[in-house]
């Protein structure tokens, strides 16, 4: 009898676990460049551009990326061509997130002149409970250009780094 009991608690144990596990959802994110404009360019006659892109992962180390590879770079002239480019992109399991900083820098010829950072702006994703929790700010650095975002509940921010003044805006794709 005792034994009966036991296999039949094991049971009900193995099949809520199971069910968990089965009703557990999978989130496929992707965070875009909606749209960027130059308002002041860093240099005369026009900046090169990309996003330095660094993932903080709750399940795995650190990853750096670069939003378009290099040698490739975005003319600040043709911005009104850019949008919705997918910076990054992932699946979040249950109690995963992750943190992205995403850099705006002008590209420069080295050795002669080194990159400049325009700015940056942080986003944290996270699946609590299969549901996206996304929190949208700014990095702590110490030599962080001046980022404003004027309403927090847009993810829109101006970038004022190294004399240049970009607006973004960002937004998240999410397909379940």
């Amino acid at each position: 009898m005792l034994q009966k009991k036991l296999l039949q608690a094991c049971l009900v144990v193995f099949l809520f676990s199971l069910t968990n596990f089965v009703l557990a959802q999978d989130i496929k994110v992707a965070v875009k460049l909606a749209k960027m404009e130059a308002k002041k360019t860093n240099e005369k006659d026009g900046d090169e551009l990309y996003f330095s892109i660094v993932e903080y992962s709750s399940r795995a180390a650190p990853t750096l990326d670069r939003i378009p590879m290099f040698p490739t770079n975005w003319l600040s002239k043709n911005l009104d061509n850019l949008q919705d480019v997918i910076l990054w992109q992932g699946t979040l399991s249950t109690s995963q997130s992750v943190l992205l900083v995403l850099s705006l820098i002008e590209q420069d010829v080295p050795p002669w002149d080194n990159d400049d950072h325009i700015g940056s702006v942080q986003v944290k994703l996270a699946n609590k409970d299969d549901k996206l929790q996304v929190e949208w700010g700014q990095p702590q650095y110490r030599d962080q250009p001046k980022v404003v975002q004027a309403d927090l509940a847009v993810p829109r921010f101006e970038m004022f780094g190294a004399g240049a003044r970009y607006v973004t805006l960002f937004k998240i794709d999410v397909e379940k």
